[in-house]
């Protein structure tokens, strides 16, 4: 009988050890939020040095780009009412009002010449200071829009909203009941078309 029980008790120790569940780890316990966390980014300062070398390197890619496209100078069509040539200025329309062959052929020539080295000569003697003007120009407008007018405009929509919630509520307290008593008095207000026969009507609403 001692043997069979401390079989049974064995066995059952068995069984018991076997039906147990190990215990679970603290790591796998612990709820997986390493997909759902997101690093903060990092913030990178950039000092007055490094700015200056990336606007000197934004600027030498536009004029890399310029020099390869050197043919396509109005890529905005700005001035393409100026492609002007001399068969759209001068023009003979008739047999009687040609001029001599030679005299027309280097009027031509003498037109076409003219007008593209003049505008050389004036670009190379003006073109730079003017470029300077307008670039102080510009800069003093952005100057403006940025320093000036833009904060003026944002005092300005600041004072306009409380204006448009006083407004607001004088017309919901003030004007629309009394437009309401208006449309209800001109609501009871009937027009007929009769040969002269008095109608009667009721005006309770």
């Amino acid at each position: 009988m001692s043997t069979r029980s401390s079989r049974s008790s064995t066995q059952g120790g068995g069984v018991g050890a076997g039906a147990a569940t190990p215990p679970r780890s603290a790591a796998a316990a612990a709820p997986a939020t390493s997909a759902y966390y997101q690093e903060p980014p990092v913030v990178i300062e950039v000092g007055e040095k490094e700015k200056m070398k990336i606007i000197e390197a934004t600027l030498e890619d536009e004029i890399q780009a310029y020099k390869q496209d050197m043919q396509n100078r109005d890529p905005m069509r700005i001035n393409r009412d100026l492609k002007v040539g001399f068969n759209e200025i001068f023009a003979e329309p008739d047999v009687t009002l040609h001029s001599i062959d030679c005299v027309w052929m280097n009027s031509y020539k003498v037109f076409e010449l003219t007008k593209l080295w003049w505008y050389r000569f004036l670009s190379v003697i003006c073109g730079l200071p003017i470029a300077i003007c307008m670039g102080c120009c510009f800069a003093c407008f952005s100057f403006n829009i940025i320093w000036c007018f833009q904060p003026c405009v944002r005092a300005f929509r600041i004072n306009m909203l409380f204006i448009k919630q006083l407004w607001a509520y004088t017309v919901h307290v003030f004007l629309r009941p009394l437009t309401l008593a208006c449309g209800g008095c001109f609501s009871t207000i009937r027009i007929h078309q009769s040969s002269g026969e008095y109608k009667e009507e009721s005006f309770i609403v």
